[in-house]
C-alpha cells in the first residue's frame, strides 16, 4: 500500500483487532519495493516511517519478513549491512561484531 494511507489502515486494523479482543502486531518489510524486478534492502528512513506509524496505531510487535537477506549484518547486500547499523544506532543497541567491516 502507498505510505500516505498506511498510518490510517494501521488506525483502523488496531482499532477491529482490539475490538475482538485480540493484540495488534504488523510486519514491516526491510525491502523495497520501488524498484521494479528488483527488491533491494529498504532506505533507513522508510523503514523508521513503517515503523513510527505502527508505533502510533498501537500496534504491539512489529516483525519482518527476510531479515537475514534484507537487513542482517551477515547479507550479502551492503545496504543490508548499513540498514542494520542504523536499525541499532536508532534503538541504542550495540552493533553486532560481524556487521562493522
Amino acid at each position: 500500500m502507498d505510505y500516505d494511507v498506511l498510518p490510517d489502515f494501521l488506525n483502523a486494523n488496531c482499532e477491529l483487532i482490539r475490538k475482538h479482543g485480540m493484540r495488534p502486531w504488523s510486519n514491516v518489510e526491510s525491502f523495497d519495493r520501488d524498484m521494479p524486478f528488483s527488491f533491494p534492502p529498504i532506505d533507513w528512513r522508510k523503514l523508521w516511517w513503517k515503523m513510527s506509524a505502527a508505533e502510533q496505531s498501537g500496534v504491539e510487535k512489529l516483525i519482518t519478513f527476510e531479515f537475514s537477506h534484507f537487513m542482517s549484518p551477515q547479507s550479502c547486500w551492503p545496504a543490508a549491512k548499513n540498514l542494520f547499523r542504523r536499525y541499532c544506532e536508532h534503538f541504542g543497541l550495540p552493533p553486532v561484531a560481524d556487521a562493522e567491516e
